[in-house]
């Protein structure tokens, strides 16, 4: 639907340079982490709109 489930912010969170070949780790670290699969990702380099969220929950 859309709608945001839950929202968690780290602590060591800080900007990632996507700009060469270093891995980008997501839900990652030393003590909380993503225990799953994802089976799409995307990154954006701006903060989504919630039409924007919406729309692309949608597809």
């Amino acid at each position: 639907d859309g709608k945001p489930v839950a929202e968690k912010r780290s602590s060591v969170d800080s900007p990632k340079d996507l700009s060469n070949d270093s891995r980008l780790r997501i839900g990652f670290g030393p003590q909380d982490f993503f225990k799953g699969a994802l089976r799409e990702v995307r990154v954006y380099s701006r903060p989504l709109s919630e039409s924007e969220i919406e729309s692309l929950a949608s597809l």
